[in-house]
């Protein structure tokens, strides 16, 4: 790599990017302070099924005993396996949501107009929170990521180059107008447009009208004079079925 596109590839040093690298350790402060909050609400939770246990518990037993024992016994291993399985399950199924998402980095810098390195796509979405993985291959750099289940709006390979586009900062892509190359063509003189004759047609006071493709069947006998009308299968109205 040439040292003007190495200067061009690395990261200003701006504010936001001085405070990336703190990013993963405010959200692992985060993340714990979330997982002991439902702690504390699971154990709320199971505390106060206690007391309502306990203190209705001469209901409990009375109506635990009229049960058969084989249902009884049935009831309690089901319960616990629920318990048990149920947070396993949940767990398996929602990590399983969200295929993993393939993006090309030389895509990427063609469709965003800037050339950012793989360096510095892997640290954003490091920040976004999201799990990659780089590769080098015949495509050159390619970063699988897998979405997580509250990030539904990542589908596609655009999607994840608007969050890197996003996330470098709109300011920093250069406007380059698109170029092309621009040819008179040759007008005929005996010739005239069709926006010409909307022009004049309209100077006299004509208006265009738009008429609906289908129309009621009395409609067609009486003005078009057809008394045969390709009728429709499934017209969704009867005033509209020629």
């Amino acid at each position: 790599m040439d040292e003007p596109e190495r200067a061009a590839s690395a990261p200003e040093d701006t504010p936001e990017s001085a405070a990336a690298p703190a990013a993963p350790q405010s959200r692992g402060v985060k993340s714990q302070i979330i997982a002991w909050a439902r702690r504390v609400v699971v154990l709320a939770v199971v505390v106060y099924a206690a007391y309502q246990l306990v203190e209705q518990w001469h209901e409990v037993s009375k109506t635990l005993l009229a049960l058969p024992p084989l249902t009884l016994v049935l009831s309690f291993v089901a319960l616990f396996v629920g318990i048990f399985l149920g947070p396993v399950v949940w767990q398996t199924m929602l990590s399983d949501l969200g295929a993993p998402v393939k993006m090309r980095v030389a895509r990427a810098n063609r469709i965003i107009g800037v050339a950012i390195s793989a360096d510095e796509i892997a640290r954003i979405f490091t920040r976004l929170g999201l799990a990659f993985e780089h590769k080098v291959g015949d495509d050159g750099d390619t970063f699988s990521v897998k979405p997580p289940s509250y990030r539904f709006d990542i589908e596609i390979e655009e999607d994840l180059i608007e969050e890197v586009a996003r996330i470098y900062g709109f300011e920093r892509i250069p406007a380059r107008p698109p170029v092309a190359k621009s040819e008179m063509r040759a007008t005929h003189e005996t010739k005239r447009s069709i926006h010409a004759i909307r022009h004049a047609l309209a100077a006299r006071d004509y208006a265009e009208t738009v008429n609906f493709s289908f129309v009621d069947e009395e409609w067609e006998r009486d003005f078009a004079g057809n008394d045969k009308p390709v009728r429709l299968l499934n017209p969704i109205a009867s005033q509209m079925s020629v």
